[in-house]
């Protein structure tokens, strides 16, 4: 496949004959031009390979901890789409292996970030999927949230569009409530989230403990355009 490292290469057998340990996923990459109109494109990926859409894929097996632990980790299971960690390596042969025209990676339960739905998104855990606004979404230009156009650095600023439903404290059997809901405006370190495109708008997931702060009246100066 133009854009990848060769994978290791394995003899074909049955796929379902090949069982990740405990807390190990195995996902079937989606190549970029299977479907034009997917969700979600990292960009990324985009600029390093211009015919997958790594960080995506469909679960193909999970191991055999993760039954178990669905108040935890939610849908994941074979045969859903999930979005996953940019620190995966998709070129990496100890990880990844081809199969005919398709590439599989094999990864952590923990690195998975959310599981793509109809209606979007489903974020897992503690995580908050944030809509980046550019400057000029702003109803008036200018807000100080925003770094000068000149330092060429990213904003660090989005409004939060969902939220996983927290993390999940067995000893309580409950999920931990979450500080952020839908319509925050919210600022966050530029190196603390995961860039992704949604319908060609950016956005972001990041971890709620890595929000430095919400901003009150700032998501009312937002016009999306």
């Amino acid at each position: 496949m133009r854009g990848y490292n060769k994978g290791a290469v394995i003899p074909k057998r049955d796929l379902s004959k090949v069982k990740p340990r405990r807390f190990n996923l195995i996902v079937k990459l989606t190549p970029e031009k299977e479907d034009p109109t997917y969700l979600v494109l990292p960009d990324t990926v985009k600029k390093y390979r211009d015919n997958t859409r790594g960080w995506f894929g469909t679960i193909m097996a999970v191991g055999e901890a993760i039954p178990k632990m669905r108040k935890m980790v939610g849908d994941v299971k074979p045969g859903v789409t999930c979005l996953f960690d940019e620190s995966v390596s998709i070129d990496d042969p100890n990880r990844c292996f081809d199969w005919g025209q398709d590439r599989y990676v094999m990864f952590d339960i923990e690195t998975v970030l959310g599981i793509v739905k109809k209606k979007g998104i489903q974020m897992l855990g503690d995580r908050v999927l944030v809509r980046r606004p550019k400057r000029e979404d702003f109803k008036i230009t200018k807000s100080k949230l925003w770094i000068p156009e000149e330092s060429k650095k990213q904003e660090v600023g989005g409004v939060v569009v969902s939220t996983g439903p927290g993390m999940y404290n067995p000893e309580r059997d409950r999920y931990l409530p979450m500080d952020f809901k839908a319509g925050d405006f919210v600022l966050f370190p530029k190196y603390g989230a995961t860039d992704i495109k949604i319908e060609g708008v950016q956005h972001c997931v990041i971890r709620q403990d890595k929000i430095l702060a919400v901003v009150q009246g700032e998501a009312d100066l937002i016009q999306w355009n």
